[in-house]
């Protein structure tokens, strides 16, 4: 039997840089591709060994994306416009339904309105550029 826990309930959370602990649920999103983590393998791999050797690089962190159903009259959406218009830094947070939480300050890299046909919602993906540690939280 399966723990996995569904995804639905995830938040998308943003405070002010100057109040980074009182957030504010972006409203209306639709889905989310939450924050990761890589490292760049590095070969190492010498002629004296004859066999493959690797290091791994320095902590790199995803970018996350996200899209929303775009209400003009949402102060939630407003602030994100405010946020890539003025390339302002903030603290944001992915607030996962089981629990975790991931937690770092970004600027708005991405705000693009998506195809809009005839019978559809009107929606925006938005992406978010870490400009510092992202912190990882787990329940």
């Amino acid at each position: 039997m399966s723990n996995a826990v569904s995804t639905t309930g995830l938040l998308v959370k943003r405070a002010l840089i100057a109040t980074p602990t009182v957030f504010v649920t972006i409203g209306e999103v639709v889905s989310a591709t939450p924050p990761g983590f890589t490292r760049n393998e590095i070969d190492t791999t010498t002629h004296n060994d004859g066999a493959e050797s690797k290091v791994l690089g320095i902590l790199r962190q995803k970018n996350p994306d996200f899209r929303i159903n775009w209400v003009g009259a949402d102060t939630s959406h407003e602030s994100i416009l405010d946020d890539i218009m003025g390339n302002v830094k903030n603290q944001w947070q992915f607030a996962l339904p089981s629990g975790i939480t991931m937690t770092g300050p970004a600027r708005v890299r991405r705000f693009e309105p998506v195809d809009a046909p005839t019978d559809a919602a009107q929606q925006a993906d938005c992406g978010l550029s870490w400009a510092g540690p992202v912190t990882v939280v787990t329940a």
